[in-house]
């Protein structure tokens, strides 16, 4: 009778083990959704401040050209000159 109790006690503990694993598993679980939510927010402002970056560069970029040729008029304008 004994051998019987302490076998349902080993069982008995052996099943709260699990059950706290179980427990563990689904709260973190239940943590990643928002985790993954947090990470998909902070990625699409960085795509955003990236797409802003690239624009601003390609502006720059379209001004530098801008006075490049108008450097090179000039330039043109004093070998003439000369």
């Amino acid at each position: 009778m004994v051998a019987v109790f302490n076998e349902q006690i080993k069982i008995l503990a052996e099943l709260q083990k699990i059950d706290w694993e179980i427990y563990q598993l689904k709260k973190a679980l239940s943590v990643h959704p928002a985790l993954q939510k947090k990470i998909e927010l902070e990625s699409e402002k960085k795509k955003a401040g990236l797409k802003a970056a690239e624009e601003e560069l390609k502006r720059i970029q379209l001004k530098q050209k801008e006075k490049e040729v108008d450097l090179q008029s000039k330039e043109d304008k004093i070998k003439k000159m000369q």
